[in-house]
């Protein structure tokens, strides 16, 4: 499956944060088609630092960040790019030195399953990364609005 998504003109991406609709990143995707919102069917651990998203996966994020309990399935968009759609993702998301990419299942809504392309964290050793705040839902888009309706509430909004 990964061999067919690397030929193709077009390929299928998942996204599970400022990339989705209502985010700031998703103009990036103006040009894509959408195929749905779906969850992925393998595991992993979810984290956000200064506005965005990270995803690892078992054993890549070290000692420290790592925790069995955590591991859940990532909830997001799946997207159709051509090429150029893609070179600009990679572009934007720091492919492959911050984030790397690889293909992963995604369970559609309606039962389908694709292979799409997803974004990993590359390095969980950067010095940078240690101010993270786990997402254990796997869902950052819920996340966000909780954090946003707690500060609304703080400040009486």
């Amino acid at each position: 499956m990964n061999e067919q998504i690397e030929n193709d003109a077009t390929s299928y991406v998942f996204v599970y944060g400022t990339l989705m609709e209502g985010f700031g990143n998703h103009r990036r995707l103006e040009d894509a088609r959408s195929v749905g919102p779906g969850e992925t069917t393998d595991t992993f651990e979810m984290w956000t630092h200064t506005g965005f998203p990270y995803v690892c996966e078992k054993n890549a994020s070290g000692d420290w960040l790592d925790h069995a309990d955590a591991f859940t399935p990532i909830t997001g968009e799946v997207y159709e790019v051509d090429e150029a759609g893609m070179y600009g993702l990679d572009r934007l998301e720091g492919y492959p030195t911050h984030y790397t990419r690889r293909v992963v299942q995604v369970r559609l809504v309606g039962g389908e399953h694709v292979a799409a392309w997803m974004y990993i964290k590359a390095d969980w050793h950067d010095a940078y990364d240690h101010g993270l705040t786990a997402v254990p839902s796997g869902v950052w888009a819920g996340y966000v609005r909780d954090l946003r309706a707690l500060r609304e509430d703080a400040l009486g909004g």
